[in-house]
């Protein structure tokens, strides 16, 4: 109601969000009969909303699921580091519907740091070139601030390393001696990649003069 009166109301697919919520779970709004072949005992499962963005339910199902098939069956043994990247003000906004720019942002992240991987892991392990190395990337972006409000910015899952196929199986290369200085790096050539974007699309750049923040956190995969 606040918003309504204040900012002309809610964007149409967060109200479906919402109103899909309300009735997750509910019997009176559909549901399935699971019955024991046995004995004839039977018992009531309520349809979901299968919502991605606010449903704890279903948002809790999914990443339990996801986290699951990940550590069990995609992720391999090697350590991992989480890196976060946020943008400030207008920009965290817009990527909310600009899905063209998103993209470009995923893209360019993942590639800016898997460079700056290779070269450190060509340097630690006195390499004499860094073809052949490969990088592992698994970027999820995030849509809301924990009050709910519209905020995009990407959690990414990056190995600590890189990987080289030898003449029998893929070797890891790991790095030990990422600073901040690393960070710099990677958001500075990030930085002149979307303005480079924004320029060819003839939009305006001043917006991400200071729009680029980073934090690293620890991600150990290997967890009990």
């Amino acid at each position: 109601e606040r918003l309504d009166g204040e900012a002309g109301g809610l964007p149409k697919f967060v109200r479906d969000e919402l109103e899909a919520l309300l009735g997750c779970g509910d019997v009176e709004r559909g549901f399935l009969v699971a019955a024991c072949g046995r004995c004839g005992d039977e018992v009531r499962v309520p349809f979901s909303c299968k919502g991605r963005g606010l449903c704890p339910s279903c948002m809790g199902r999914r990443m339990g699921e996801t986290a699951a098939l990940l550590v069990d069956h995609r992720l391999p043994a090697v350590p991992w580091r989480q890196w976060v990247l946020s943008f400030s003000g207008p920009m965290a906004v817009r990527l909310g519907y600009d899905r063209r720019l998103l993209g470009v942002v995923c893209r360019q992240f993942a590639r800016r740091v898997t460079h700056a991987l290779r070269r450190q892991v060509k340097g630690e392990h006195a390499l004499r070139t860094s073809a052949g190395l490969h990088g592992g990337v698994l970027i999820v972006v995030q849509r809301f601030r924990s009050d709910l409000g519209l905020y995009v910015h990407l959690h990414a899952l990056i190995a600590d390393g890189c990987f080289r196929a030898s003449a029998r199986d893929v070797e890891f290369l790991p790095v030990r001696a990422l600073d901040e200085s690393h960070l710099r790096l990677v958001l500075t050539r990030l930085h002149h990649d979307l303005t480079a974007d924004e320029a060819a699309h003839g939009e305006p750049t001043d917006k991400l003069d200071a729009a680029i923040s980073t934090c690293l956190r620890v991600a150990d995969r290997r967890q009990s």
